[in-house]
């Protein structure tokens, strides 16, 4: 797992790992409930999001929160994870939806996800959901739940397609050719 930290120009912008990959086999379930293009593209977002009387404070937040994920990473909390991440994607969605004008990247089957998703944790199974700027869902567990996690998603109606993805070694140089 790595983290981009906030940097300005190449000498500062780079990424860091926070933990190596075989630390902790999370998996990242995207319920996919809108695959259409977004109304307002994440560039002109980031734009509108300066008119939102929640950006400065949210901005202000995001120092601790970055340091309370990489601690729950580094010692494998699943529920402190889920606490900071799923505050972090409502927040990020309330500047949107209170920028000028405002952006409702949300739809029903949002709603629906992360709903299941509550309710997967009060039946005691450990998941979480974020979401970037769009409509899409980002579940997030630990590999062992991930077949009951995946079973519900794909039981909710408003889910088209699932995608399937976790923690990797990332992207490695091949020298040699493949024909």
């Amino acid at each position: 797992m790595s983290s981009w930290p906030a940097g300005r120009g190449r000498k500062h912008c780079h990424a860091r790992q926070v933990s190596p990959p075989e630390h902790w086999n999370l998996r990242d379930l995207v319920a996919v409930v809108d695959a259409g293009p977004k109304a307002v593209s994440s560039l002109d977002g980031h734009r509108r999001a300066l008119t939102s009387p929640y950006y400065r404070t949210r901005q202000h937040q995001l120092p601790r929160r970055l340091e309370e994920v990489h601690q729950a990473l580094r010692e494998r909390d699943f529920e402190r994870l889920a606490t900071v991440v799923e505050a972090e994607a409502i927040d990020l969605h309330c500047v949107a939806m209170t920028s000028v004008p405002p952006i409702f990247y949300w739809r029903p089957g949002t709603l629906a996800v992360l709903e299941a998703v509550r309710a997967l944790r009060t039946e005691g199974i450990p998941a979480c959901s974020t979401i970037d700027a769009g409509a899409n869902v980002h579940v997030l567990c630990p590999a062992e739940a991930e077949a009951a996690v995946l079973a519900r998603l794909e039981g909710l109606g408003a889910v088209r397609s699932v995608i399937r993805d976790g923690v990797g070694q990332g992207p490695v140089v091949e020298t040699g050719h493949l024909i």
